[in-house]
């Protein structure tokens, strides 16, 4: 034991757990009720040590997300309710059951000099051992994911607040609420997001997690893979060796019947060994045709959290949070109301509308954006009347009409400019134009793979804002295609 400190009377025990309820009410007022429930609530004032305020915490975890997070805004909080300069310092309160034990095998048992002894007076405290740098980001599985997609850049609102409130819980505290989490919605309403931003939350302050993001789609690819070239094991111990998996699109699994039964196994050997899981679909657990009945159930065991279309204000906040995290053109207030106004269906049309306000302000020799230009672009995109949801084969047919092309050539594989420019531009349409998935699209223009949609909807993004030739084509096609329809 290297150093032994007592606490010191400086202030009777009472002054000091009225002083932490005064400082707990300054810091409830800068944080949200979920962040100050998850980590405030489990906090015990003990006392003091010369100037700084002791407080015991269940864990390691909660030690060090506090240090590192929330010190200084309760050390500032406690010297305002004080009117004396005043420290906080964090101590780990032994467990009262010794069969209690971490969350995963890499968490170590606390050491002797990381433990508080709680004791009749004095109380022993062992010097901190740890940084106080915020930690960093670890090597994890997570190829696909977007540096957009994190917490800070989601717009909570009445339609998805409880899914946000969830993941935030599930990235704050893994596998300790919710688990599995199960998130559900319609195509294009940020529940990729939210999967994505508990992968960049975990993997950022909880760097020895071991983490695992994956789209269903390319689970059952990397399955099919796996029995072809005899490697099974090596997939098991991809899926199975992790303390948190996020798959997106579980519905991807649907008729794929050995897919079905090895993941059954993986989420049964995760979920009896602690670990977090995390999955989205486009509809509930109990609208997943022919998916194995014990999945079902076991999805019905977490906590399932559904995601709306916004409404107007959050679409509007929506907005004002993609123009602030990409500047450009400055976009009045009004236009982006009426933006909002008229794509009411999902994030993905709103971004797409703006996108092309944007694009048609920028190919202009004065690059400013008013209500009537806005009017203008948006006419042929949300007229007011549709009769019926716009098909794909419509999409398909009006670009092939438009170019000039066959039905044959749009979903064949030749890659002659006059061929690759239209069939990328359809690919673009079907994905703003419809709520079908990327592997959807992609089967539907002769088996593409759904990385070729991603590039496909990239390249048209760019060029709308570059070349006023394809932002015709584009407007041209969309009033068809709504015509049409």
């Amino acid at each position: 034991m290297q150093q032994v400190e007592e606490i010191a009377s400086v202030a009777p025990e009472g002054a000091v757990a009225e002083l932490w309820e005064q400082a707990l009410a300054v810091v409830k007022g800068e944080l949200s009720e979920l962040v100050f429930k998850t980590w405030f609530a489990v906090a015990e004032p003990l006392g003091m040590v010369g100037s700084d305020v002791i407080v015991a915490v269940p864990n390691a975890w909660g030690r060090d997300w506090l240090r590192n997070r929330y010190s200084g805004l309760l050390a500032a909080a406690l010297s305002e309710v004080s009117g004396e300069q005043i420290g906080v310092r964090f101590v780990i309160r032994a467990p009262e059951d010794p069969s209690v034990k971490p969350l995963t095998k890499d968490v170590e048992p606390a050491r002797n000099d990381d433990v508080l002894e709680i004791h009749e007076t004095p109380v022993v405290i062992q010097p901190d051992q740890h940084s106080d740098a915020e930690p960093t980001r670890g090597a994890h599985e997570m190829s696909g994911l977007r540096s957009r997609y994190t917490f800070d850049r989601f717009v909570p609102g009445d339609s998805n607040q409880l899914a946000y409130a969830c993941a935030l819980a599930v990235a704050e505290t893994p596998a300790y609420k919710y688990n599995p989490l199960f998130i559900y919605g319609g195509s294009g309403l940020g529940k990729t997001h939210l999967l994505q931003a508990i992968g960049h939350y975990i993997s950022t302050y909880y760097p020895h997690l071991r983490i695992r993001y994956i789209d269903a789609h390319h689970m059952v690819d990397d399955f099919t893979d796996s029995i072809r070239s005899k490697s099974m094991e090596s997939f098991r111990k991809r899926y199975r060796e992790n303390d948190v998996l996020l798959v997106d699109d579980i519905q991807g699994l649907i008729a794929k019947k050995e897919t079905q039964e090895e993941f059954f196994r993986t989420f049964k050997f995760l979920h009896d060994n602690h670990k977090q899981i995390v999955l989205t679909s486009d509809r509930p657990p109990y609208e997943l045709e022919t998916l194995n009945e014990r999945l079902i159930s076991r999805f019905n065991q977490g906590m399932m959290a559904d995601i709306n279309p916004p409404e107007l204000e959050t679409r509007v906040a929506i907005l004002k949070k993609k123009v602030e995290a990409e500047p450009g053109i400055p976009v009045p207030e009004e236009v982006l109301t009426l933006i909002a106004e008229r794509a009411s269906g999902n994030v993905r049309e709103l971004e797409g509308a703006l996108l092309r306000v944007r694009a048609f302000a920028a190919l202009r020799p004065v690059k400013r954006i008013t209500i009537e230009d806005a009017r203008d672009v948006l006419k042929g995109m949300f007229p007011e009347r549709t009769v019926r949801q716009i098909s794909i084969q419509t999409i398909q047919n009006e670009v092939c009409r438009y170019f000039n092309l066959s039905k044959d050539d749009l979903l064949g594989n030749k890659r002659s400019q006059n061929i690759v420019l239209p069939r990328q531009i359809a690919m673009y349409l079907s994905r703003e134009l419809t709520e079908l998935s990327l592997p959807r699209i992609g089967a539907e223009f002769g088996g593409k793979d759904h990385t070729t949609v991603i590039h496909a909807n990239s390249k048209i993004t760019k060029l709308l804002g570059e070349k006023r030739e394809i932002l015709n084509d584009v407007q041209t096609l969309t009033t068809a295609i709504r015509q049409k329809s």
